[in-house]
């Protein structure tokens, strides 16, 4: 910063990285200053280490809220990285979805409780359909355990949609499971916890 063409060069370009401060010369030196941040390191500050963001924030040189919402099936925490948020343990966000939705997979018709996390398909039995597991292709068919001959003297349990003759199927309709009942009989269920009319 001496003589007649030379610039104050915190003044007038700051060499400094990240958003540090440049310090102007201190009286009889020549040389200007970078003054770093907590993270920061290196002559010119150059040198930034990644954030550590406490839970429910993220970010890599400043952390900020993630903005999940839970009431609509996401985790409150989201990625580090880029602030995406995802859906709680068990749930799909179908395409173009705000919203996680359970993945409420139908216990006795699926061979586990997780389901795709786009399509909230649940993994099936053979000859169980539909995105819960909960149906069969015959309406006067059940999703049901039965005993399967192994050999002559060994039986194992499988699930499959099982026929039934003389009775109506247990059904799942209108959000209510109705119980199997004779064909002509009148199904009655209790109506589900929390509702006023079913």
């Amino acid at each position: 910063t001496t003589g007649p063409m030379c610039l104050e060069i915190c003044s007038n370009y700051n060499p400094c990285k990240n958003w540090a401060e440049c310090k102007q010369p201190e009286a009889g030196k020549n040389t200007y200053s970078c003054e770093c941040g907590v993270r920061q390191s290196g002559k010119y500050c150059e040198n930034q280490a990644p954030a550590t963001c406490p839970a429910g924030w993220w970010g890599k040189i400043e952390c900020g809220p993630c903005n999940c919402q839970s009431d609509k099936g996401f985790e409150e925490s989201c990625n580090k990285e880029n602030g995406t948020c995802n859906c709680k343990s068990l749930h799909y966000l179908p395409v173009n979805s705000d919203t996680c939705f359970p993945c409420d997979c139908y216990k006795l018709g699926s061979k586990d409780v997780t389901c795709n996390p786009v399509t909230g398909q649940c993994s099936c039995y053979d000859g169980v359909i539909g995105r819960r597991c909960d149906m069969c292709d015959s309406i006067f068919a059940a999703v049901s355990k039965t005993k399967q001959k192994v050999n002559d003297t060994a039986y194992q349990e499988v699930v499959t949609c099982v026929v039934f003759y003389e009775e109506c199927p247990r059904n799942h309709a209108g959000g209510i499971w109705w119980d199997q009942v004779l064909f002509g009989q009148e199904a009655q269920q209790d109506c589900p916890d929390g509702a006023t009319e079913c």
